[in-house]
């Protein structure tokens, strides 16, 4: 009786095989099934901000303009703040730059670009740093800010740490870092008491004089690929490169044993 046996290195170039596609089918699952497939398409939220004075009046005709976090900023959104001192936008989970611009009860704001102390400056584009996570409740993102005069009478807009507008408003003074990314420094000359509307005061333009789009035809901002599925997509490619010089080589040694 004639028996064939497999050669060493057929039956090695076998295994390696089989443990490549193993390799890939668990990052074909890896991709479809990870923690950013889990959480399914962006959609967009309710972003409120809230202006007030220091004595917790809101302040309407507050002028608004919402980037895209950059460099550069990208215009997003844009308003003024209504009667009682809030303007709503939707937005989607992202990182972006609020600024405060035009002026208000006869008094102007300080340029955007010198808003926060020029942390978030690019451009001559900046303003305040908001960090939106997704929500699962539906819950509506709320970021409270305040105005101050400026010691040369201009009015200076600050970070409101009571994040509540139905408590009075704590302006952020303090120089050095509100969170790990963001410093500012504040003019140490800012007159904290309320402030008192004239009668001839009107509204504001926002800071941006582009049209705002509209939510609908706004594109939900790239959020980049999770390092654990670039990993992964490495990994496949390898396995891939791996898979075709295995398969090269195969047809390379039946050619030389057809030869």
């Amino acid at each position: 009786m004639n028996r064939q046996t497999a050669s060493p290195r057929r039956t090695l170039a076998g295994s390696v095989r089989r443990q490549f596609f193993f390799l890939l089918a668990a990052l074909l699952v890896l991709l479809t099934t990870g923690p950013a497939a889990a959480q399914g398409p962006l959609e967009s939220e309710a972003l409120v901000l809230v202006v007030r004075d220091t004595g917790g009046s809101p302040l309407v005709g507050i002028g608004i303009a919402l980037y895209l976090a950059g460099p550069p900023h990208t215009p997003y959104r844009q308003g003024l703040t209504g009667e009682d001192g809030t303007v709503h936008f939707l937005a989607y989970p992202a990182d972006y730059v609020v600024a405060f611009g035009g002026g208000w009860g006869g008094q102007s704001l300080i340029p955007p670009a010198q808003q926060n102390g020029g942390a978030q400056t690019h451009d001559e584009v900046g303003g305040f740093g908001l960090h939106l996570e997704p929500q699962t409740n539906g819950a509506e993102h709320v970021f409270t800010f305040v105005l101050a005069r400026g010691g040369d009478g201009q009015l200076v807009p600050l970070f409101d740490l009571s994040r509540d507008a139905a408590l009075l408003p704590e302006p952020f003074l303090m120089d050095g870092p509100l969170d790990e990314e963001t410093s500012v420094v504040v003019d140490q000359a800012l007159d904290l008491s309320p402030l008192v509307e004239r009668e001839d005061a009107a509204p504001t333009a926002p800071p941006t004089a582009d049209p705002a789009p509209d939510a609908d035809d706004q594109d939900a901002p790239s959020t980049g690929l999770p390092l654990l599925h670039l990993l992964a997509a490495l990994a496949l490619a390898a396995a891939l490169a791996v898979l075709v010089a295995l398969w090269l080589r195969g047809r390379a040694g039946h050619g030389n044993r057809r030869s």
